[in-house]
Order: C-alpha cells, then sequence, then structure tokens
C-alpha cells in the first residue's frame, strides 16, 4: 500500500484501486465512505458509517452484545455475586433464562409440541393419539392388548 500526501489531498494506491480521503470522508474507486453504501476497500474498520459496526469480539475491551463477565472477562470485568453461569441458580434465573445454572426446562405437556419424554400414551395432546401396529408384537396404543384388531388391512 502506498500513501500519497499533497496538501490536504491523500491518495492510497492498494491493490491497484486508487482511493483518497477528503476531510473525514474517504473516498474509492466504486464509492466514497458516506454514500450508504459499504463497497470497495470499505469495511466496518475504515467506514463504520457505511459498513456498520464491528461486532463485538473478546478482547477489543468493550463489554459488547453477546459478551459478559463468564463469556470475556478482560472486556466485561470479573463476575461477582449472582449472574448466569455461575452454576448456581440464583433468584430471578430460571431454566428459560440461564439453564446453564438451572438446567433445561421439563417438557409441558399440552404446549402445542412433542418434545423430550412426551409418548402419545403421556400426552395424546402433543403427540397424539397413539395407533396399533400389526404384528409387531408391541401394545402400540398402550390399552393392554398386543396386536389387537384388523391386522389384514395394515392397521388398526
Amino acid at each position: 500500500m502506498l500513501l500519497v500526501v499533497v496538501g490536504s489531498l491523500a491518495m492510497m494506491f492498494a491493490f491497484g484501486a486508487l482511493a483518497f480521503s477528503c476531510g473525514d470522508v474517504a473516498h474509492d474507486e466504486l464509492g466514497f465512505c458516506g454514500d450508504s453504501s459499504c463497497t470497495g476497500v470499505e469495511d466496518c474498520t475504515t467506514c463504520e458509517r457505511d459498513c456498520g459496526a464491528c461486532p463485538a469480539q473478546c478482547g477489543d475491551h468493550v463489554c459488547g452484545a453477546g459478551e459478559d463477565c463468564s463469556s470475556c472477562a478482560g472486556d466485561c470485568g470479573t463476575c461477582t455475586g449472582q449472574y448466569c453461569g455461575n452454576s448456581a441458580c440464583d433468584a430471578g434465573e430460571t431454566c428459560g433464562s440461564c439453564d446453564r445454572d438451572c438446567g433445561a426446562c421439563p417438557d409441558v405437556c399440552n404446549d402445542g409440541a412433542c418434545t423430550g419424554t412426551e409418548t402419545c400414551a403421556a400426552c395424546a395432546a402433543d403427540c397424539g393419539a397413539c395407533t396399533e401396529i400389526c404384528a409387531n408384537g408391541v401394545d402400540d396404543d398402550m390399552d393392554g392388548t398386543t396386536d389387537e384388531g384388523d391386522c389384514t388391512g395394515g392397521g388398526y
């Protein structure tokens, strides 16, 4: 990269692209910083105005979004007291807000999702009614009778 300064005009030659700055506005061959388009040599470090803020990174000395004392103590400081990730389900924490400390939320019948340990026998509302599968030797519909019904048609 070559930077040439003539008076208040700075010209930068990089990878065959011409870029220059005039005051606080940087220009390149595809646009300029401040034109609402992140193009050319612009990126979050050279033109936040067009390209947006750079994502938070642990170690950048800013406690940004997605960082906290347990994930990035260098930026956010050392954790003290109650916080999600201290291995204790503290007041105000729940399985929904901090499963790391409080554990996974239990399956809830009638929530519209057949998940985890829910089955047709335990929660027909979420998993649907159990049906018998013929000739498999299992009481699939949990009614106490194995392979009952008309099994010649392939089902119950």
